[in-house]
């Protein structure tokens, strides 16, 4: 009898040791801004971050942002994302803005084609099949918020909203609301992220400097313009990230900038790497290697 309870307090002791030893990891949450063709360099950061043992629990993004960040929680990596862009021939814009062909809507393209990229590689076209919690943020038109989706179906219905960027592409009717570009109201949607995630990563790719662009075309004038109301919709979501990298190399492209996916790819690749060295802390914390 003595021998049995002597055996049973050994294996309490060794419980209670192990339990109180065992490393845990922190929740990590990576929150994907907007940004067009720059939303490439999102796929050059989760390489860098899988390099270094570095795997997000939660995503969170606005337009290319979502889109990125969708196939990522699918279980997508970041070369098998690199690799449809390559095949799919993403980096050609009408492969993902089909133009109308006829003047009687709200934009100049059609999602058309973006849905049947999407549903090629997330058929179940639910957010509940997922293999990570994904986040996707919309702007409503009609309550002129912003929404965040998480749960049921219709993924792909809202991840085509998340990115349909005003007057470019039409406004997505769902039920009885209309929504536009998540990237209008809030660029870096990393509000959700924050309820369960210890730690926030955010990736912003349309950085504000006034010199950022030179205004000395229309266009170049307007995407300023946008930069600076990013800027504005942006603080919240930056003041939630622990940590935030910005490719700021980006700035020698544009948000349409499609053909240089590869340079723009590399630019997010090479950031995150640099941020790394520069912020040891975030490896030594969230390795799990």
């Amino acid at each position: 009898m003595q021998k049995k309870g002597f055996l049973l307090c050994m294996c309490l002791c060794l419980g209670i040791f192990f339990t109180g030893t065992a490393q845990t990891h922190p929740r990590i949450g990576l929150c994907l801004s907007g940004g067009g063709a720059l939303g490439f360099a999102h796929i050059g950061a989760l390489q860098a971050l899988k390099e270094n043992g570095i795997v997000p629990d939660e995503v969170s993004g606005s337009s290319m942002g979502a889109i990125v960040g969708c196939l990522y929680a699918a279980g997508y990596s970041p070369q098998e994302m690199l690799q449809m862009v390559k095949t799919q021939k993403l980096y050609q814009t009408y492969r993902l803005f089909s133009p109308y062909k006829h003047n009687n809507k709200s934009g100049y393209t059609t999602h058309e084609t973006l849905k049947k990229f999407l549903m090629r590689y997330l058929p179940a076209n639910s957010f509940d099949s997922l293999k990570i919690p994904l986040y996707v943020c919309v702007s409503n038109m009609m309550s002129r918020k912003y929404s965040i989706l998480s749960t049921g179906g219709n993924l792909v219905q809202w991840v085509v909203a998340s990115a349909s960027i005003p007057v470019l592409c039409e406004i997505v009717n769902i039920e009885d609301s209309s929504y536009l570009d998540g990237g209008l109201y809030n660029n870096l949607p990393a509000q959700p992220l924050s309820k369960n995630c210890d730690i926030i990563i955010g990736v912003d790719v349309t950085p504000y400097e006034f010199d950022c662009i030179p205004a000395n075309t229309p266009f170049n004038a307007l995407l300023l313009s946008v930069r600076a109301v990013l800027d504005q919709n942006t603080r919240q979501g930056k003041k939630l990230c622990h940590h935030l990298i910005v490719p700021e190399a980006v700035k020698d492209y544009n948000e349409m900038s499609f053909k240089y996916y590869k340079e723009i790819y590399n630019y997010g690749y090479t950031a995150t790497l640099e941020y790394l060295v520069k912020h040891p802390s975030l490896k030594q914390k969230t390795c799990r290697e």
